[in-house]
């Protein structure tokens, strides 16, 4: 019985913690999305895709080996 009071007092902990460090995510990914230092160009993500535009998850051209198919 006290090694399952354990076990759940361990679960909740690890869920409060994973909680808290989750809630800062949408900051840093438009933070992310703003640097210029990620692209290869010093272009930042948003200077093709403003405000997120155009961004759906769905590709509309492919390429393999530097060829579109």
């Amino acid at each position: 019985m006290k090694g399952l009071r354990l076990l759940v007092i361990m679960v909740g902990l690890v869920f409060v913690v994973a909680v808290a460090f989750a809630g800062g995510s949408v900051e840093k990914g438009k933070a992310l999305f703003n640097d210029p230092s990620l692209g290869t160009n010093g272009k930042t993500c948003n200077y093709c895709h403003p405000d997120g535009a155009q961004i759906n998850g769905q590709k509309s051209s492919y390429t393999i080996m530097g060829r579109k198919l």
